[in-house]
């Protein structure tokens, strides 16, 4: 931190120079992140609360990504058939789209939730985007 409020008081030419400018920053390590052990994994699956939550702990027991990942998956990134799991260039951490597989205990619970999915689909009147109100006045 000092190493760069002289570096502002080079820029802002309080400074001649910055002292500290040959030394290099010292580099923080990653943070351990926490690791679920596959008792704690079901106990949690065990306790969830719906099937939904479920379907969350789930998916990243079995994809080992994060909550975030999870969260952005589309129906669209799920293929059943192929038994396998999008990930798009726009949400993936290095923007690198690239497919992995489902495990085996995954598909029943995806195949129940898309099924779940559409019959809500179908059975509940969801508002209509807008592109979709232009094309319907558009006929």
């Amino acid at each position: 931190m000092l190493k760069t409020v002289l570096s502002w008081a080079v820029m802002t030419k309080l400074l001649d120079k910055n002292p500290l400018r040959r030394f290099a920053t010292p580099k923080e390590e990653s943070p351990r992140r926490p690791v679920l052990w596959a008792e704690q994994f079901a106990a949690v699956r065990e306790k969830a609360m719906s099937n939904t939550a479920e379907l969350f702990v789930c998916l990243l027991w079995f994809t080992g990504d994060g909550a975030a990942s999870v969260r952005q998956l589309r129906w669209e990134d799920v293929d059943l058939e192929d038994t396998s799991v999008r990930r798009r260039a726009d949400v993936d951490k290095i923007g690198y789209e690239h497919r992995n597989p489902l495990d085996a205990e995954l598909v029943p619970l995806l195949t129940q939730a898309r099924a779940l999915a559409d019959l809500i689909r179908r059975h509940v009147d969801l508002p209509m985007s807008t592109q979709q109100q232009r094309t319907d006045d558009a006929r």
